[in-house]
């Protein structure tokens, strides 16, 4: 009890200094802005007032949602762009070593508080921010985690056992050590870190797709609709590219490229989608293609510049909800190709240089 009476006295005194100088009881609270470009005072004419993006959460809704919360907890330990599992192993075996019933028998009661604050820490994030737990798309992995990533390794009393400790850091050699190991190129081009081979086993985060680190044009999210329904917008969706393994829009679709499986997430708006029909046209040179859609998967070995449609049902949809509380219905989606084509190669006048696999054209049916 003395140990959390002193605790909770430096704490307080830290919150009434900030308090007295700032204005604000948190130092990273307030006004703030990203501002890019023109400067405050770099001329007379330009203050921080007018120059920047507002960032602040002040004028959001809290929203919470069951669905979202259990979505966010499988995200937290092993989200592609997030994950514990992935980017932080040792806190995670940390944690999984020090779960209370794990620990009968072994005359240490006091981890099963310190466990207690580390879930009660992740929880907080992911109820209060469970669009952006993270802290926003310019990091990679979970940046909030680093504040209380400490509490994880009290939960190891003792040295775990020798295979633990080899397995496990061999493990993470293998996911972070690239990132360890080059870390100005890795944090300069941070949306190509969760875009490596030996990330892709891991579910994209639907609950963050605003704060997804791919931060270029061809990743952000794209709309398409189906002009079918003139004048309607009951059919609007957006994708959101998950990696490179496509070559971005062009006119109503894209090209995935040659040898490769293409994720993505597909937001849809005003209601859930009953089928998806993928319209799709193969490259030059024989090709196998597989489809997934939610639930429903299906292949097809084609020819030569054949064209195909595939219906598939999707299953039940993820809810996404904005900062106002507004829901949208999320579906991953992933088109795989083992075959392609380089045009510049194979036709006449061609100067695309490109690897490609087949064009598909994604068409909704509410």
């Amino acid at each position: 009890m003395g140990v959390i009476a002193i605790f909770l006295a430096g704490a307080g005194l830290v919150f009434f200094f900030t308090q007295t100088m700032t204005g604000q009881m948190l130092a990273h609270g307030g006004f703030r802005k990203r501002i890019v470009g023109h400067f405050p005072f770099e001329s007379p004419g330009l203050t921080f007032l007018n120059t920047g993006n507002m960032m602040s959460t002040r004028t959001t809704e809290f929203v919470f949602h069951w669905d979202t919360l259990w979505l966010n907890l499988r995200y937290f330990f092993f989200g592609r762009f997030t994950g514990l599992v992935p980017y932080f192993l040792p806190a995670a075996t940390a944690m999984l070593l020090g779960i209370p019933w794990f620990q009968k028998n072994r005359g240490d009661k006091r981890r099963a508080p310190v466990w207690i604050v580390c879930l009660g820490m992740i929880l907080f994030h992911l109820v209060y921010i469970p669009t952006n737990y993270h802290g926003g798309s310019c990091a990679i992995g979970n940046r909030y985690l680093i504040s209380y990533i400490p509490v994880f390794f009290f939960l190891v009393s003792r040295p775990p056992r020798l295979r633990t400790i080899i397995t496990v850091a061999f493990v993470t050699a293998i996911l972070t050590g690239p990132v360890a190991l080059n870390p100005i190129d890795s944090m300069t081009h941070y949306q190509n870190v969760s875009k490596a081979a030996r990330f892709q086993r891991f579910p994209v985060e639907m609950t963050l797709l605003n704060s997804w680190p791919v931060d270029d044009t061809r990743h952000m999210k794209t709309p398409f609709q189906d002009h079918r329904v003139m004048g309607s917008e009951a059919d609007l969706f957006h994708i959101y590219f998950a990696d490179d393994n496509q070559w971005g829009r062009e006119l109503d679709g894209f090209w995935v490229k040659g040898d490769t499986t293409a994720v993505m997430v597909l937001r849809c708006y005003y209601q859930p989608v009953e089928t998806f029909r993928f319209n799709i046209r193969n490259g030059g040179s024989e090709n196998r293609v597989t489809v997934r859609a939610g639930d429903a998967i299906t292949r097809r070995k084609v020819s030569p510049g054949e064209y195909f449609t595939m219906d598939l049902i999707p299953g039940k949809p993820a809810l996404y909800y904005n900062l106002n509380g507004d829901a949208a219905y999320c579906y991953t989606v992933s088109i795989g190709t083992t075959g392609g084509f380089t045009p510049k190669f194979t036709e006449a006048g061609s100067q695309d240089s490109r690897y490609l696999g087949c064009f598909t054209e994604i068409k909704i049916n509410s």
